[in-house]
């Protein structure tokens, strides 16, 4: 017999009806879930908001997206506001080599001393940078104001390598340090389209993730490895240059350097084809200019003995080649400094030390910037 007998052999006059009698509610107690779901939605609109707030900053923010631009940006804008809209300004783009090596105050010193009026000189040089990223640069500092009364474009011979997986600058420059419309701008000389979108997309879809040591590198620099941070551009003086750390080395530390020198630049330097895509990069900079009306010169940095001996005959040939026809294509003067200085003023063969810098800043001041400059002021 079963402990607990089923409802059917109840009998019916043993069934208890029940009644449902409904609660009338606590004073306040309505209150309670609607609130807690208010702060879900409040929580969700917050998240939501600074995703698209991200989004937004990550599209139209340089100093966000790439901070080397957005913090030389910053402080050449800031020269300019304490100068005044009438003071003369040149701008050195390039790479690392211009990065060590123009001294832009110490030109600023000499131009006042040659002319007696003062002018502003910046330095934007950014490491492993090559004509593709520079012609993204200097479009940006069109589009926000900047007209420079000389620009001198530093041509990087490394950066001229182009390849079936790209230029070389792909690697060191890509897409999500661009905005949405600067990608077919580097796509049309070499870049992979699918690879550039998908890297431009990820700061849309997850700028959080995407940008992620950016962000941090700005507040928590020790927690993001140094490769990934992306703000040496703080660490620069007011005019855009900065130094290695160390003003000699040790003749075992030379060739330790010479070495990998040897290895990182001896086979590229003596296979590059010249004139390929970004050499098209390049030649665009120079129509840009033409139309704009900036003053242009194209220069090739100094590079010690050693660095120079790498290229192969035939290709330093072409190379010179190539920019005397660019330069008498577009009536833009090509200054060839590779040798205005001496192997011990180079860090590595082809970074400056300090008094390196001063010596190149001095003669590319009095040879290309002061005449450049009288001959404006004598035109107005």
């Amino acid at each position: 017999m079963p402990l607990v007998p089923a409802i059917s052999d109840v009998p019916r006059s043993r069934i208890v009806s029940v009644a449902v009698v409904e609660v009338p509610p606590v004073p306040g107690q309505r209150t309670r879930v609607p609130a807690a779901r208010r702060t879900v939605i409040w929580a969700v609109l917050l998240m939501l908001g600074a995703h698209l707030g991200m989004m937004l900053a990550a599209e139209h923010s340089d100093r966000l997206r790439d901070p080397p631009f957005g913090d030389k940006l910053a402080k050449l804008e800031q020269l300019q506001r304490e100068a005044g809209s009438d003071v003369p300004c040149v701008v050195v783009l390039g790479s690392s080599r211009t990065l060590l090596g123009f001294h832009g105050e110490h030109a600023e010193h000499e131009i006042e001393q040659a002319l007696g009026t003062r002018a502003i000189a910046f330095n934007f040089g950014t490491p492993a940078s090559g004509p593709i990223t520079h012609l993204v640069y200097f479009k940006r500092l069109l589009a926000a104001g900047v007209r420079p009364n000389l620009l001198i474009l530093e041509v990087l011979p490394p950066a001229l390598q182009d390849g079936i997986g790209g230029p070389v600058e792909a690697a060191i420059f890509p897409g999500d340090r661009l905005a949405s419309h600067e990608v077919p701008i580097v796509v049309q000389y070499g870049y992979d389209a699918h690879q550039t979108h998908e890297q431009q997309r990820a700061n849309a879809i997850n700028p959080w993730a995407s940008m992620r040591d950016r962000l941090l590198a700005r507040v928590l620099s020790s927690w993001v490895m140094e490769g990934s941070r992306l703000d040496w551009s703080r660490n620069t003086d007011a005019h855009g240059w900065t130094t290695p750390p160390r003003q000699s080395i040790m003749p075992s530390e030379r060739a330790e350097r010479e070495a990998k020198i040897r290895a990182d630049f001896a086979a590229p330097l003596a296979t590059m084809e010249p004139e390929r895509r970004p050499f098209a990069a390049l030649r665009e900079i120079l129509e840009l200019c033409e139309r704009e009306r900036i003053p242009v010169q194209l220069l090739l940095m100094p590079e010690d003995a050693t660095f120079r001996s790498l290229y192969a005959p035939q290709v330093s040939a072409k190379l010179l080649n190539a920019m005397n026809a660019l330069s008498a294509e577009k009536h833009v003067p090509f200054v060839n400094a590779c040798e205005w200085l001496n192997d011990d003023d180079f860090y590595d063969g082809h970074h400056m030390f300090r008094h390196g810098a001063l010596k190149f800043t001095s003669k590319l001041t009095s040879e290309i910037i002061v005449p450049v400059l009288r001959e404006t002021a004598r035109t107005r």
